[in-house]
Protein backbone atom coordinates (compact mmCIF):
# COMPACT_ATOMS: atom_id res chain seq x y z
CA UNK A 1 0.00 0.00 0.00
CA UNK A 2 3.02 2.33 0.94
CA UNK A 3 4.61 1.28 -2.29
CA UNK A 4 1.65 2.46 -4.50
CA UNK A 5 1.49 5.79 -2.83
CA UNK A 6 4.91 6.22 -2.90
CA UNK A 7 4.71 5.46 -6.86
CA UNK A 8 1.69 7.59 -7.35
CA UNK A 9 3.04 10.75 -5.39
CA UNK A 10 6.40 10.26 -7.49
CA UNK A 11 4.71 9.98 -10.92
CA UNK A 12 2.88 13.22 -10.07
CA UNK A 13 5.93 15.12 -8.77
CA UNK A 14 7.79 14.00 -12.20
CA UNK A 15 4.66 15.23 -14.05
CA UNK A 16 4.87 18.31 -12.22
CA UNK A 17 9.04 18.73 -12.92
CA UNK A 18 8.40 17.76 -16.72
CA UNK A 19 5.23 20.19 -16.92
CA UNK A 20 7.76 23.28 -15.39
CA UNK A 21 10.44 22.34 -17.87
CA UNK A 22 7.75 22.60 -20.78
CA UNK A 23 7.13 26.05 -18.95
CA UNK A 24 10.57 26.97 -18.91
CA UNK A 25 11.36 26.04 -22.38
CA UNK A 26 8.64 27.83 -24.12
CA UNK A 27 9.22 31.26 -22.02
CA UNK A 28 13.42 31.11 -22.48
CA UNK A 29 11.90 30.16 -26.54
CA UNK A 30 9.59 33.47 -26.54
CA UNK A 31 12.44 35.63 -24.44
CA UNK A 32 15.16 35.19 -27.23
CA UNK A 33 12.46 35.91 -29.82
CA UNK A 34 11.75 38.98 -28.23
CA UNK A 35 15.07 40.01 -27.57
CA UNK A 36 15.75 39.57 -31.04
CA UNK A 37 13.12 41.94 -32.31
CA UNK A 38 9.80 39.82 -32.14
CA UNK A 39 7.01 42.75 -31.14
CA UNK A 40 4.16 41.20 -29.11
CA UNK A 41 1.19 42.51 -27.63
CA UNK A 42 -0.55 42.58 -24.57
CA UNK A 43 -2.86 39.03 -23.57
CA UNK A 44 -1.49 37.53 -26.53
CA UNK A 45 -1.74 33.34 -26.28
CA UNK A 46 1.13 32.01 -29.11
CA UNK A 47 0.85 28.06 -28.90
CA UNK A 48 3.81 26.00 -27.25
CA UNK A 49 3.50 23.87 -31.21
CA UNK A 50 3.36 27.60 -32.92
CA UNK A 51 6.80 28.16 -34.69
CA UNK A 52 7.94 31.43 -35.61
CA UNK A 53 10.84 32.45 -38.17
CA UNK A 54 13.90 32.10 -35.64
CA UNK A 55 15.84 33.88 -38.46
CA UNK A 56 14.07 36.92 -38.71
CA UNK A 57 11.88 37.42 -35.55
CA UNK A 58 12.83 41.20 -35.86
CA UNK A 59 10.39 41.04 -39.16
CA UNK A 60 6.92 39.92 -37.18
CA UNK A 61 4.88 41.71 -34.90
CA UNK A 62 2.06 40.45 -33.08
CA UNK A 63 -1.09 42.52 -31.76
CA UNK A 64 -2.73 42.17 -28.62
CA UNK A 65 -5.43 39.99 -27.92
CA UNK A 66 -4.10 37.62 -30.48
CA UNK A 67 -4.37 34.09 -30.80
CA UNK A 68 -1.44 31.99 -32.75
CA UNK A 69 -2.52 28.45 -32.49
CA UNK A 70 -0.65 25.12 -32.23
CA UNK A 71 1.73 24.25 -35.64
CA UNK A 72 1.07 27.75 -37.10
CA UNK A 73 3.96 28.98 -38.77
CA UNK A 74 4.66 32.81 -39.00
CA UNK A 75 7.08 32.33 -42.19
CA UNK A 76 9.54 36.08 -43.00
CA UNK A 77 11.93 34.22 -45.34
CA UNK A 78 10.57 32.25 -48.74
CA UNK A 79 14.07 30.62 -50.08
CA UNK A 80 11.40 28.51 -52.77
CA UNK A 81 12.84 29.63 -55.18
CA UNK A 82 16.38 30.52 -54.21
CA UNK A 83 18.00 27.40 -56.68
CA UNK A 84 16.49 28.93 -59.70
CA UNK A 85 17.16 32.69 -58.42
CA UNK A 86 21.13 32.15 -58.38
CA UNK A 87 20.70 31.45 -54.50
CA UNK A 88 18.82 34.51 -53.36
CA UNK A 89 15.69 34.46 -51.00
CA UNK A 90 13.28 36.98 -50.37
CA UNK A 91 12.54 38.19 -47.08
CA UNK A 92 9.66 40.40 -45.53
CA UNK A 93 7.62 41.60 -42.86
CA UNK A 94 4.49 39.82 -41.00
CA UNK A 95 2.18 41.92 -39.68
CA UNK A 96 -0.43 40.96 -37.26
CA UNK A 97 -3.14 43.06 -35.82
CA UNK A 98 -5.18 43.10 -32.34
CA UNK A 99 -7.93 40.76 -31.80
CA UNK A 100 -6.43 38.27 -34.35
CA UNK A 101 -6.93 34.35 -33.95
CA UNK A 102 -4.75 31.79 -36.75
CA UNK A 103 -6.14 28.74 -36.57
CA UNK A 104 -4.81 25.45 -36.25
CA UNK A 105 -2.09 24.01 -38.82
CA UNK A 106 -2.07 27.63 -41.64
CA UNK A 107 0.63 29.12 -43.01
CA UNK A 108 1.60 32.97 -42.93
CA UNK A 109 4.02 33.99 -45.42
CA UNK A 110 6.66 37.28 -45.70
CA UNK A 111 5.09 40.54 -46.67
CA UNK A 112 1.85 39.76 -45.13
CA UNK A 113 -0.63 42.53 -42.99
CA UNK A 114 -3.07 41.15 -40.91
CA UNK A 115 -5.80 44.08 -40.22
CA UNK A 116 -7.34 43.74 -36.86
CA UNK A 117 -10.11 41.50 -35.97
CA UNK A 118 -9.52 38.37 -37.87
CA UNK A 119 -9.96 34.84 -38.08
CA UNK A 120 -7.77 32.64 -39.62
CA UNK A 121 -9.60 29.73 -40.29
CA UNK A 122 -7.63 26.20 -39.35
CA UNK A 123 -5.50 24.90 -42.16
CA UNK A 124 -5.11 27.97 -44.47
CA UNK A 125 -2.34 29.70 -46.17
CA UNK A 126 -1.71 33.14 -45.96
CA UNK A 127 0.21 34.36 -48.88
CA UNK A 128 -2.06 38.45 -49.15
CA UNK A 129 -2.84 41.00 -46.93
CA UNK A 130 -5.88 40.01 -45.45
CA UNK A 131 -8.49 43.83 -44.48
CA UNK A 132 -9.25 44.18 -40.80
CA UNK A 133 -13.05 42.35 -39.92
CA UNK A 134 -12.60 39.29 -41.99
CA UNK A 135 -12.65 36.22 -41.82
CA UNK A 136 -10.70 33.78 -44.22
CA UNK A 137 -10.57 30.14 -44.96
CA UNK A 138 -8.77 28.11 -47.36
CA UNK A 139 -5.59 27.97 -49.65
CA UNK A 140 -4.47 30.31 -50.73
CA UNK A 141 -6.85 32.13 -47.66
CA UNK A 142 -10.32 33.39 -49.12
CA UNK A 143 -12.78 35.87 -47.36
CA UNK A 144 -15.87 34.41 -46.50
CA UNK A 145 -17.53 36.64 -43.57
CA UNK A 146 -16.77 39.95 -41.81
CA UNK A 147 -15.12 39.05 -38.25
CA UNK A 148 -17.97 41.10 -36.23
CA UNK A 149 -20.92 39.56 -37.90
CA UNK A 150 -19.44 35.89 -37.49
CA UNK A 151 -18.97 36.84 -33.77
CA UNK A 152 -22.89 38.28 -33.33
CA UNK A 153 -23.82 34.99 -35.14
CA UNK A 154 -22.22 32.71 -32.69
CA UNK A 155 -23.21 34.72 -29.69
CA UNK A 156 -26.79 34.52 -30.72
CA UNK A 157 -26.11 30.63 -30.77
CA UNK A 158 -24.72 30.16 -27.66
CA UNK A 159 -28.49 31.58 -26.12
CA UNK A 160 -30.10 28.72 -27.85
CA UNK A 161 -27.74 25.84 -27.78
CA UNK A 162 -26.79 24.00 -24.43
CA UNK A 163 -24.31 25.44 -22.15
CA UNK A 164 -21.94 23.27 -20.06
CA UNK A 165 -19.29 24.84 -17.10
CA UNK A 166 -15.83 24.18 -17.69
CA UNK A 167 -14.19 21.28 -15.66
CA UNK A 168 -10.44 20.31 -14.91
CA UNK A 169 -9.26 18.21 -18.07
CA UNK A 170 -5.69 17.99 -16.39
CA UNK A 171 -7.32 16.37 -13.48
CA UNK A 172 -9.57 13.89 -15.36
CA UNK A 173 -12.37 15.72 -13.77
CA UNK A 174 -14.86 14.77 -17.37
CA UNK A 175 -14.45 11.22 -16.63
CA UNK A 176 -15.58 11.40 -12.78
CA UNK A 177 -18.66 13.41 -14.20
CA UNK A 178 -20.06 10.20 -16.01
CA UNK A 179 -23.41 12.24 -16.46
CA UNK A 180 -21.80 15.23 -18.11
CA UNK A 181 -20.07 13.52 -20.45
CA UNK A 182 -23.19 11.59 -21.87
CA UNK A 183 -25.23 14.78 -21.54
CA UNK A 184 -22.49 16.22 -24.15
CA UNK A 185 -22.09 13.23 -26.10
CA UNK A 186 -25.79 13.50 -26.92
CA UNK A 187 -26.15 17.46 -27.34
CA UNK A 188 -23.59 17.28 -29.92
CA UNK A 189 -25.28 15.06 -32.30
CA UNK A 190 -26.93 17.85 -33.89
CA UNK A 191 -24.86 20.93 -33.17
CA UNK A 192 -22.26 22.46 -31.10
CA UNK A 193 -22.33 23.22 -27.31
CA UNK A 194 -20.57 25.52 -25.76
CA UNK A 195 -18.56 26.16 -22.04
CA UNK A 196 -18.45 28.24 -19.98
CA UNK A 197 -14.35 28.43 -19.34
CA UNK A 198 -11.37 27.10 -20.91
CA UNK A 199 -10.67 23.58 -21.03
CA UNK A 200 -7.31 21.77 -22.18
CA UNK A 201 -5.42 19.00 -21.23
CA UNK A 202 -2.28 21.51 -22.86
CA UNK A 203 -0.97 24.64 -21.42
CA UNK A 204 -1.83 27.55 -22.37
CA UNK A 205 0.81 30.23 -21.35
CA UNK A 206 0.97 34.13 -22.04
CA UNK A 207 4.39 35.52 -23.07
CA UNK A 208 5.75 37.59 -20.14
CA UNK A 209 6.06 41.60 -20.91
Amino acid sequence: MKGMLMFRLLGKFLGWISAKSLEVNYHSKIDDLKKRGLKVGKNVIISPAARIDDNYPYLISIGKNSVIGPNVRLLAHDSTFSPLLNGKMRVGRISIGDNVIIGMNSLVMPNVVIGSNVLVASGSLVNKDIAPNSCVAGVPARFYAKFDDYIKGIKEEIKVRPLFEAVDLKKNEDEKDKDRKKKMIKATEDGFVYINGMETKYPIWLPRD
